[in-house]
């Protein structure tokens, strides 16, 4: 079958680079888009906000207002914007703001109250009026005319009045395109125009009001100079940036790898450093936990090797022998080297048996099959069959049933806690002292009924009860195989037990003996 080539892997250093040189890009695309390609648009938007927002504020002060001059020309200096106010015949009453813009003043009355007439017929508060201004400057319309002298055209209608009643006789004249380029959008430059209406007074005035739009293309030009400098130079940090930055990231973790690889390869004394950052110093620690563990399991490797080779070669030996030996002698086929054979091949076929059941039991493939059944009466059974095994030995194996005639019945797997029950009184028998007594014992706690196994034996020093429950665990001393039994008994029980989620454990004081129980809820 063909297998695919695993893909090549992008360097840390190099997604950096790739990620930092992606983050200049496009921050500077959004530079050139605001400051370039946007730029006119957000300056035209500005513009128009403040034209419109110092024209409602004329509006709204100027109905209240007792000095009209003053008022637009405070609002025309904080807005940077003009104001001409005209009245129903087209005549000027007031006029603010400085530049070109002034030209606001200078129309005529006829075209005043042209532009009057489009303000008043509109639903809004304020018109824009720069297309209409734009086609009557296309058409070369004489809309604007000068008036000497200006300084007397600020003052109000009232003021303007001659001795006479009648209006002061002004001097007119048609304005020429070149004072005209400010409002009509010559030479680059643009003027925004609004109109809304005041009333004051029970009278009906019309107000203007103006911005210029200035052209930004030298601006732009120099922006854009400027942002080639700075992308250039945001570049070239960028990669600076981005080889430090995976210098400083990569560096513990090129030393984590090295590592590993040692680990890979069996070599468990390899140091990691736990330098950097948090994150690599977690997985430091991760690592060296990793490697204590695998040396651990790798030593109890060898010694499950070294010690099952030892169980499986010695009855091997001895059947291998006596089987030669009553081959080749003659009178050595008795019925005592037959019986040799035959337990030792017994106990052969039993360590498979226990290797295979905690095989089945560490990798979790054994279920339980729970029914209800006697528990003293099962532990009877086994004590009654280990005594009169042992009895000819010398062994004295007692049942204490706690005091009760009462039979206490649970609800687990029988066969499994047979066996329980079986490798805890065959680790007793293995481990008892010289008077050679195991005491089996049964205790009843509200629900709960306890089974005990106790020893006469040398007991366990308090460091080794954890590891008790290991497959050929060892102390300090060597191991040494039991009289009876596979070394592997008592972790049957822990697999057993804990596929049942009960209680277990060990009490033993050194010199005092053990007492190994378990407890099953009771029905």
């Amino acid at each position: 079958m063909k297998t695919s080539r695993p893909r090549r892997q992008i360097s840390i250093r190099a997604k950096l680079s790739l990620y930092l040189l992606g983050f200049v890009v496009v921050s500077l695309a959004l530079l050139w888009l605001f400051q370039v390609v946007f730029l006119e648009s957000f300056y035209r938007s500005i513009k128009e906000k403040h034209l419109r927002a110092g024209a409602l504020s004329a509006i709204s002060q100027i109905q209240d207002s007792s000095d009209i001059d003053d008022t637009l020309e405070k609002i025309a200096v904080q807005e940077g914007v003009s104001f001409a106010l005209y009245n129903a015949d087209g005549v000027l009453i007031s006029c603010a703001g400085t530049g070109p813009q002034n030209s606001l003043g200078k129309l005529s009355a006829q075209s005043a109250q042209a532009l009057r007439h489009k303000v008043l017929s509109a639903e809004d508060p304020l018109v824009d009026l720069t297309d209409e201004w734009a086609m009557w400057s296309a058409a070369g319309k004489s809309w604007q005319k000068e008036h000497q002298p200006v300084q007397d055209l600020t003052p109000r209608l009232e003021e303007q009045l001659g001795e006479d009643g009648g209006l002061p006789q002004l001097q007119e004249r048609v304005v020429g395109p070149t004072q005209q380029d400010s409002l009509s959008g010559k030479g680059g430059v643009q003027t925004m125009l609004w109109g809304g209406t005041v009333q004051q007074q029970n009278k009906s005035y019309m107000l203007l009001a103006s911005a210029v739009i200035t052209p930004v293309s030298s601006t732009r030009e120099a922006i854009q100079t400027e942002l080639v400098y700075i992308s250039l130079v945001l570049v070239a940090l960028s990669i600076l940036l981005a080889w430090l930055l995976s210098k400083k990231i990569t560096s513990p973790i090129v030393l984590l790898n090295s590592a590993a690889k040692k680990l890979a390869a069996a070599d468990y004394s390899a140091s990691f450093y736990q330098t950097g950052y948090r994150e690599i110093a977690e997985l430091s620690q991760t690592l060296e936990h990793t490697a204590s563990e695998l040396q651990k399991i790798e030593r109890l490797r060898r010694e499950l090797i070294a010690n099952i080779s030892h169980d499986l070669r010695t009855p091997l030996t001895l059947i291998t022998g006596y089987g030669e030996v009553m081959r080749d002698l003659p009178g050595e086929n008795t019925p005592e080297n037959l019986q040799v054979i035959i337990d030792e091949a017994r106990r052969l076929s039993s360590l498979v048996t226990d290797t295979l059941d905690l095989s089945q039991l560490q990798a979790g493939v054994q279920t339980l099959s729970t029914s209800p059944f006697d528990l003293t009466q099962l532990v009877q059974n086994v004590v009654t069959r280990y005594g009169a095994m042992l009895k000819e030995q010398g062994y004295q194996l007692q049942f204490d049933r706690g005091g009760s005639d009462e039979d206490q019945w649970v609800e687990a797997d029988e066969n499994k806690i047979y066996q329980v029950v079986y490798n805890l009184v065959g680790n007793a028998v293995t481990y008892t002292g010289a008077d050679k007594q195991v005491l089996v014992r049964q205790r009843v706690q509200g629900d709960m009924a306890t089974i005990e196994v106790l020893d006469t034996g040398e007991g366990i020093e308090p460091q080794m009860l954890p590891h008790i429950w290991e497959r050929y665990y060892k102390g300090e001393s060597a191991h040494k195989r039991p009289t009876a039994g596979t070394g592997l008994g008592l972790s049957i029980v822990k697999g057993c037990l804990e596929l049942h989620h009960t209680p277990y454990g060990v009490k033993s004081e050194p010199g005092l003996g053990s007492c190994f129980w378990f407890s099953l809820k009771r029905l």
